[in-house]
């Protein structure tokens, strides 16, 4: 137990009301990054004819077109997530840092999967640094629950509904990692193209199994029950929500 200078440094200093800051400055590491993956699409000086180009540059742009959108999908996350963080502490922050550094480091593989790929060193390290991103937003998720930094509109429903969504980049691309070892490194890539159908068939199914082990939030009179789905888009989406914060975690 901290006493004297430490506890109230730490009480202080590494926590307390409101996370904006820390949402604005990972706001633009996420754009940083995302603006970064282009890079590698570039025209080659000795091309001569734009069908050369285009055939050339293909795998650069898918590469950079799914870095993207993997990117792009962890922001839409991580900003909706923040929407309901009304704490922070220090654990807080580090977990978000790594996340970001891991994000930031995201043009490196996609480069070498760009260049590499099917070669299965470069399948591995892709899908291992998208599998630690998600790794690191779901621990992000778990502690601030852990921790009562989150608002108390979220509940144990909406909690695992969130965390659920992450789960099916991180099988995806976790499960490619032993296919493109112990099979062919093209066979891998063409299983992250399975996460179009698996993502929406995970969350339609963790909505129903949520929905009735915890129950649908209750609606205002006059109006419909209204499932985790809906809970999801009232309180993590753009809508006017009265956030408060949820109770502060013993000592």
């Amino acid at each position: 137990m901290l006493e004297g200078v430490q506890r109230r440094y730490r009480d202080g200093l590494t926590r307390g009301p409101g996370s904006e800051r820390i949402a604005g400055y990972s706001d633009s590491i996420f754009g940083f990054a995302m603006t970064l993956l282009v890079i590698d699409v570039a025209i080659p000086p000795e091309a001569n004819s734009a069908l050369h180009v285009l055939e050339q540059q293909l795998p650069n742009f898918f590469a950079f077109a799914l870095s993207f959108t993997i990117i792009g999908y962890v922001w839409m996350g991580h900003h909706r997530q923040f929407r309901v963080i009304v704490r922070h502490d220090a654990s807080l922050m580090v977990w978000n840092l790594v996340l970001l550094f891991l994000i930031a480091s995201m043009p490196f593989p996609t480069a070498i999967v760009s260049d590499f790929a099917p070669q299965v060193a470069a399948v591995v390290a892709y899908a291992a640094a998208i599998s630690l991103i998600m790794i690191v937003q779901m621990i992000v998720w778990w502690h601030v629950r852990k921790a009562g930094l989150l608002a108390k509109e979220v509940d144990t429903g909406l909690w695992l509904f969130v965390f659920l969504d992450y789960v099916p980049i991180l099988f995806v691309f976790a499960t490619s990692i032993p296919l493109a070892l112990f099979w062919d490194g093209t066979a891998a890539m063409w299983w992250w193209s399975s996460l179009f159908l698996l993502a929406p068939l995970v969350g339609i199914v963790s909505a129903k199994r949520i929905d009735r082990a915890f129950g649908k939030l209750p609606a205002p009179a006059g109006a419909p029950d209204s499932g985790v789905q809906e809970g999801a888009a009232d309180v993590l989406g753009e809508g006017s929500v009265d956030i408060e914060p949820g109770p502060k975690p013993t000592e």
